[in-house]
């Protein structure tokens, strides 16, 4: 199964440079100089600086995100299994080795700052314990972006499912009353209940 993904993955990144937009990349450069003005005091003049980087780069994502799954039409194995082979080998070393790091420090995040760091849920606990996380805080944005790969997953897995279930309809409407075979014909339809409605048809 591993490399029936890396087979899709391979065609996945011929796809993506073909459809490479060169325009795109200045505005990943402008979101990254609005967080880097707001890390280093801009929005002491500007409130929301570094935020509005932020936000930018969640819209980025997004409509990359949303043309991979309902554009390129590419299967949700392929679409989790890069992207969590792109993301989590990285953060499991970084987060490992700065817990290492920082352990006798008071910067040591805490078994509860591991496990969220881990579980891309930094954002839930800081949101609870009203803290923050030493050396860990800022992932609540990495966080924030792969939840939103699993809600546009699942979403896509909802909208191919609803559009079949339509064309079955349609084709139940359609198509069957008209077959020649007019007794087959009743006896089953006779037994199909409606996907629209819980009365038998």
């Amino acid at each position: 199964m591993v490399a029936r993904l890396s087979n899709r993955w391979s065609l996945m990144s011929e796809t993506e440079k073909q459809r490479y937009i060169p325009a795109l990349d200045g505005w990943r450069g402008m979101a990254i100089l609005l967080v880097l003005a707001g890390h280093f005091g801009g929005d002491r003049y500007l409130a929301g600086l570094g935020s509005a980087g932020v936000d930018l780069f969640f819209v980025l994502s997004g409509r990359l995100m949303a043309d991979i799954l309902f554009v390129r039409n590419v299967p949700l194995g392929a679409f989790f299994f890069r992207r969590f082979s792109r993301v989590y080998p990285t953060l499991l070393i970084f987060v490992s080795v700065s817990a290492a790091v920082f352990s006798l420090t008071p910067l040591a995040p805490g078994v509860v700052g591991v496990l969220s760091a881990l579980s891309f849920t930094v954002n839930y606990v800081i949101t609870e314990s009203g803290t923050f996380i030493p050396i860990f805080d800022h992932i609540w944005s990495l966080c924030v972006e792969e939840h939103s790969y699993v809600l546009l997953g699942l979403f896509a897995f909802c909208f191919v499912a609803r559009i079949a279930g339509l064309l079955g309809f349609l084709f139940w409407r359609s198509v069957l009353p008209r077959w020649p075979s007019a007794p087959c014909n009743t006896m089953f339809t006779d037994r199909i209940h409606s996907p629209f409605s819980g009365r038998r048809m």
